[in-house]
């Protein structure tokens, strides 16, 4: 990948490549270049060490295109959604989940309004902290945490209850979808 620095009034600038777009243009495919431009550097050496930086993070495939999409508006967007078009959970299931979205996410405007590349586990640990504050049972937290974060279907596919799916999500499994789910926003 390839960027330049240049000056833009009395601050610096980067321009990159942030990745490639097919188009089709007179019936013919073509490949475009996505350019990025950040400014607002104060000197030079500042915008060249964030451009080394930032065309490392792409090269190592780490990179995510800053978004301003809200938690809520992924988790009722794009998220739920989602699982309802795949078929593969139980309608009870995805009821299960937009009930947690509703009640114990979309309930806590200072989770449920930050932008979503901005969540971490540090926020999942205070939600789970005030609902248990709020007089939560220790597995309904529990749950909380798993379909929040990492959903998986509780229900085998001829409807049995398997308990043992809610207490065998990890303590890290927030984490990891969210780390996922940044990466698409």
């Amino acid at each position: 990948m390839r960027g330049r620095v240049r000056k833009r009034g009395n601050t610096w600038a980067i321009v990159f490549t942030e990745g490639y777009e097919e188009v089709f243009e007179d019936g013919k495919k073509k490949r475009r270049r996505r350019q990025k431009w950040q400014g607002g550097f104060r000197t030079r050496t500042e915008a060249q060490n964030h451009l080394t930086e930032t065309l490392g993070a792409i090269n190592k495939r780490s990179y995510v295109t800053p978004s301003k999409l809200m938690l809520i508006d992924y988790l009722e967007g794009e998220w739920l959604p989602a699982l309802e078009a795949s078929g593969e959970l139980a309608p009870l299931t995805i009821t299960t989940y937009k009930t947690i979205v509703k009640t114990r996410i979309k309930a806590k405007p200072w989770l449920a309004g930050l932008p979503l590349q901005q969540v971490t586990s540090g926020h999942v640990k205070r939600l789970l902290g005030e609902l248990k504050k709020d007089g939560l049972s220790e597995p309904s937290c529990n749950m909380t945490r798993a379909r929040s974060a990492a959903p998986s279907p509780t229900r085998s596919r001829i409807g049995n209850w398997r308990p043992t799916r809610l207490r065998s999500a990890s303590a890290g499994a927030g984490e990891r979808a969210l780390a996922r789910a940044r990466g698409r926003a």
